[in-house]
């Protein structure tokens, strides 16, 4: 369930990001987006799953220490697809957890 939680999380958070918001928010989402890529490529890693790629690259997309500036317009698209992947992830979840 904590790892459902994480990926949840970080989703919604990234469909909420299409909005305009203070920057402070979009600080928030870096550091949980680039925590949630980071754990789930582990995840996918540990399981012989090549999309731990895709996951890791989430993560260095979204890492605050060295934030990459994009224009808004091309962030919205960056967004909402972060967010699939994510929701891919606590569907991925929870299908392994009732099997």
């Amino acid at each position: 369930m904590g790892k459902r939680l994480i990926y949840g999380s970080a989703a919604i958070c990234c469909v909420v990001a299409v909005l305009p918001l203070p920057y402070s928010f979009y600080i928030l989402l870096r550091i949980l987006v680039c925590f949630s890529g980071a754990i789930a490529s582990m995840e996918l890693k540990n399981e012989g799953n090549t999309f731990w790629l895709l996951l890791a690259g989430v993560a260095v997309l979204f890492i605050p220490i060295l934030p990459i500036y994009l224009e808004r317009g091309i962030w919205f698209f960056i967004d909402l697809a972060v967010a699939g992947v994510f929701v891919w992830m606590v569907s991925r979840n929870k299908s392994q957890t009732n099997a």
